[in-house]
C-alpha cells in the first residue's frame, strides 16, 4: 500500500464507502469524515497528503449548503494540504469559488470533480494532486526565502547546505531542489517549505 494518505470528507455514507474502497484498491491509505468538525480534528492530528471534500456536508438537498467550500478555504492547519472539491450538483459558482485564489494567494482547491466523472476521474485528480511542479517549486524558494532562511530549511532535512553546488542563490535552490528529487521526497521538500511560508502565493 502507498505511504499517501487521503482524507475524504463526505456525508453520503454509499459513496463514501464506495470511493473509500476504489481508493484503496489502488493502493492508497484512505481516512473517512462525514462532518467538517471530524475533518478539521482529523487535518489537526494527522498527516494527510490530499483532501477530497464534497461541497454540501450538511443537507445535499440545499444548494446554500456549502460547509466543505467553507472547510477548504480553512487555513488553520498550517500546513500545505492540496484539496479537490466534488460535488454531484453542477455549479459554475462553486467551481470558480473553489479554483479561484483567495487574499493568502492560495486557492482553496486543486481541482473540482464531479461525482458523475467517475472514480477513474477522481483517481486521476488525486495522482494530479500529489504531482509536485518542481520548477514552480524552484521559482517559490528563490522567490520567498533568503540564504539564512534556505539553510534553516536544510537544517531540517539534515542537509549541508554548503556542500550544495553553485555560487548564488538560484544555483543553490536548484541543486536542493534536486536533491531531494534524487531521493524521491521532493515532496517533503514542498511540504516544509509551504509551512513556512503559508501566506506566500503558490
Amino acid at each position: 500500500m502507498s505511504d499517501r494518505t487521503i482524507l475524504l470528507v463526505d456525508n453520503e455514507p454509499v459513496y463514501l464507502q464506495l470511493a473509500q474502497e476504489y481508493l484503496e484498491r489502488h493502493g492508497y491509505r484512505v481516512i473517512c469524515a462525514a462532518d467538517a468538525v471530524t475533518a478539521r480534528q482529523i487535518l489537526l492530528e494527522t498527516a494527510v497528503d490530499v483532501a477530497i471534500i464534497d461541497i454540501r456536508l450538511l443537507d445535499d438537498t440545499d444548494e446554500r449548503d456549502r460547509e466543505g467550500l467553507h472547510l477548504a478555504m480553512d487555513t488553520m492547519w498550517g500546513r500545505y494540504v492540496p484539496k479537490i472539491m466534488l460535488t454531484r450538483h453542477e455549479s459554475v459558482a462553486n467551481a470558480v469559488e473553489a479554483l479561484r485564489p483567495l487574499h493568502s494567494g492560495q486557492a482553496p482547491a486543486v481541482n473540482f470533480i464531479m461525482k458523475h466523472e467517475g472514480f477513474p476521474a477522481l483517481l486521476t485528480a488525486v495522482e494530479g494532486a500529489l504531482h509536485v511542479d518542481v520548477v514552480k517549486l524552484r521559482r517559490f524558494l528563490y522567490l520567498h526565502f533568503n540564504y539564512s532562511e534556505l539553510r534553516d530549511l536544510c537544517f531540517d532535512f539534515q542537509v549541508d547546505f554548503d556542500t550544495l553546488a553553485g555560487d548564488n542563490k538560484r544555483d543553490k535552490v536548484r541543486e536542493l531542489v534536486a536533491y531531494f528529487e534524487r531521493r524521491g521526497r521532493v515532496r517533503h521538500l514542498l511540504i516544509n517549505s509551504r509551512r513556512r511560508r503559508p501566506q506566500a502565493p503558490w
